[in-house]
């Protein structure tokens, strides 16, 4: 499957496709709002300390210790919605682009999503990504970043009647949500840069992920 190089691009033609009804534009626009009111204020920023955590790798079952793995390059940490979203598909192909670079500085690239591994795995089937896929599946380490919310109702039957039944599909999330977020993380497991947007079509460029990691590599690693 082609790689993108650009995530941009390719999400204004899914936006220009997706024929969205009116009333649930405006129901998204509302989610939006409210989620830049309530929750990102309250997201990771940069300088902060990442929060640690362990997770286990969807397909090979390996535990990824953010500590450990952060000593020894960056890292990039790619938080997604679910393999149902087609954003969140074109991200894990953007991200795919720069793998190689991010694994010659010593790093790694990790989505981490609120998915069982089944369901983490079907974004590998739809997308061809080789990274990492970790499934936080009751969304602890999300709620850790700050970036946590519950689905509104709205979208709750929404989603219900499309087939889209995230609790029965992922029970230890339920209703609950990442909004789509990039933390690129350092060898003293600082966030060095991040992107953050409760615009769920917007996510962090390739070029700026990999200009980001740059940066960590150079910085001293822990005395």
């Amino acid at each position: 499957m082609e790689r993108l190089n650009s995530y941009e691009e390719a999400a204004r033609a899914q936006r220009e496709r997706s024929n969205m009804p009116e009333e649930r534009r405006q129901a998204t626009a509302a989610m939006i709002a409210a989620l830049e009111r309530d929750v990102a204020p309250n997201v990771l920023r940069e300088g902060d300390l990442a929060p640690d955590f362990t997770l286990a790798e969807a397909s090979t079952g390996e535990h990824v210790h953010l500590d450990e793995v952060a000593q020894r390059g960056p890292i990039v940490l790619s938080f997604y919605r679910g393999q149902w979203c087609p954003y969140c598909n074109l991200e894990a192909r953007a991200l795919e682009s720069i793998s190689d670079e991010i694994r010659g500085l010593g790093g790694d690239i990790y989505l981490i999503g609120p998915e069982s591994n089944e369901n983490a795995m079907k974004m590998r089937e739809k997308t061809g990504a080789s990274i990492m896929l970790l499934p936080d599946t009751d969304a602890s380490v999300a709620t850790q970043y700050g970036i946590v919310f519950e689905l509104p109702t709205y979208f709750q039957q929404q989603y219900l009647e499309s087939g889209r039944d995230l609790p029965a599909q992922n029970a230890g999330a339920g209703w609950r949500l990442p909004i789509p977020a990039t933390f690129v993380i350092g060898r003293d497991r600082r966030i060095v840069a991040r992107h953050v947007d409760a615009d769920y079509t917007h996510r962090m460029e390739p070029a700026a992920i990999l200009e980001a990691a740059l940066r960590a590599a150079s910085m001293p690693s822990r005395g």
